[in-house]
């Protein structure tokens, strides 16, 4: 009887095994069979790519990485970040770590003078091409800015003016200099320090009305000329593919780049196509499979960058794709999830938008105060395109509220609730800068009438 069981047992091990085999077999034959359409799409994605890289001597990378090259390997400490933020004051060890600068923050100042930013990137490489050290570019990005609040506290409102402008062209360069992810994210972290100082310069009425109609125009240029971030993702795609025409033929991913480079094992990589059974075990099946339902989720991600904006729909023929239909997919096939760029990059770059456009009509509220000696009592009263006093969190117009002696623009944010964490707003108040960073700082909400006697 023992015996029986063990001859039943040896069978079913024995066919495991076959099977174990016969699927392995069948993924790597299909692995096979779909590599000249990797290898083709491989191709166009590389062609695409170099298409988009710009050469000359007027190339604004050349200045941006000179300056990072200049900067070195030096340390920095936070009282930098907490000066831009009204949570320090200026003192020697800052001003030391400007002063120091100077030269570097000439090449930043000569590259945003530039017409183009395009970063030339080794497309061949795929997803093993060299990133630049980014970190670099934004420890320009606050020297920049430190050195144009400084020169906003002392008084010298046009230079420091121009210093903003620098740190915005900065921003918005790093945004378009390639369709990579990570130079538009840069560009938004970049933009963001930048508003550190332009945001109180504005709201405080330290800036003249030549300059605010000055910073109106940029900030219209700014977010018109804005590249979608469906185009970013598209690139990074582009990259996947590349990326998969070059990986080996037995392990047609590279494991360390989707998991612990730790573990990079045959057992990882069986366990892999066993999960990937409804591709035939496949990896490459599997990513061809992902990569055509991105090709047609990407345009519904512009549609919703436009419906935002404010701007017309791209072509959506190629099909929509709901979140639900996403999620179910995800389920469907592991690879789709894995190599995904992070789609939650949009909330932020919606989030920016809202902060560009807020300080955008903030320019044009002091502007017609200036003009007029007082606040306008209502959006009505500014004279501008329909955009700018919409609020594109919400689709409808600003949270405008006038107090006399100061005003306020307030959005809920992405909740669509007032007075909790998430709102945008900008309190507009002659007070000078120094006075309106501390009286921020102990604000816990934007101003709503309630709040106020």
């Amino acid at each position: 009887m023992l015996m029986k069981i063990l001859k039943y047992l040896v069978y079913i091990i024995g066919a495991a095994v076959v099977l174990l085999l016969l699927a392995l077999l069948t993924g790597f034959l299909v692995d096979m069979a779909t590599y000249p359409s990797i290898k083709n799409n491989s191709k166009k994605a590389l062609q695409e790519l170099k298409s988009q890289v710009k050469e000359g001597d007027n190339n604004a990378w050349n200045y941006y990485l000179k300056a990072a090259d200049e900067l070195g390997d030096q340390s920095f400490s936070n009282n930098l970040q907490n000066y831009l933020k009204g949570g320090k004051e200026l003192n020697d060890e800052i001003q030391d770590e400007i002063n120091r600068h100077q030269d570097v923050l000439k090449s930043v100042a000569e590259g945003a003078r530039q017409p183009f930013c395009s970063v030339p990137y080794e497309y061949e490489k795929g997803w093993k091409a060299p990133v630049p050290n980014f970190l670099k570019l934004q420890m320009l990005s606050r020297l920049n800015a430190g050195v144009a609040l400084g020169l906003l506290k002392n008084g010298k409102t046009e230079e420091s003016f121009k210093t903003m402008l620098t740190g915005l062209v900065f921003g918005q360069h790093l945004l378009s200099s390639a369709p990579i992810l990570i130079n538009y994210m840069v560009g938004l972290v970049i933009t963001g320090i930048d508003l550190t100082v332009l945001n109180p310069a504005v709201a405080s009425g330290s800036l003249s009305k030549k300059q605010l109609d000055t910073l109106s125009l940029v900030l219209e240029n700014f977010e018109q000329n804005m590249p979608l971030l469906a185009w970013a993702y598209e690139g990074d795609l582009s990259n996947m593919k590349i990326g998969f025409a070059s990986a080996s033929f037995f392990n047609p991913v590279d494991l360390d780049l989707l998991f612990s480079s730790d573990d990079n094992s045959i057992p990882k990589r069986i366990i892999m196509r066993f999960m990937l059974w409804r591709h035939l075990f496949s990896i490459r099946l599997a990513a061809i499979n992902s990569m055509k339902v991105w090709d047609r989720i990407l345009p519904t991600i512009a549609n919703t960058e436009c419906r935002f904006i404010g701007k017309q729909l791209v072509d959506a023929t190629k099909g929509f794709y709901s979140d639900e239909q996403i999620r179910k997919y995800v389920s469907q096939n592991l690879m789709f999830e894995l190599i995904s760029p992070g789609v939650t990059s949009l909330k932020r770059k919606e989030g920016m938008l809202t902060k560009v456009r807020l300080l955008r009509l903030a320019a044009l509220v002091w502007a017609h105060r200036l003009a007029t000696n007082r606040f306008p009592g209502s959006l009505a009263e500014i004279k501008t395109d329909s955009l700018a006093v919409v609020d594109p969190m919400q689709g409808a117009m600003w949270h405008y509220v006038d107090f006399g002696d100061s005003a306020a623009i307030i959005s809920p944010g992405p909740d669509h609730n007032y007075n909790s964490p998430d709102d945008i707003y900008l309190v507009l108040k002659k007070s000078g800068i120094k006075k309106y960073q501390d009286e921020m700082k102990s604000r816990k909400g934007p101003p709503l009438p309630k709040d106020e006697d």
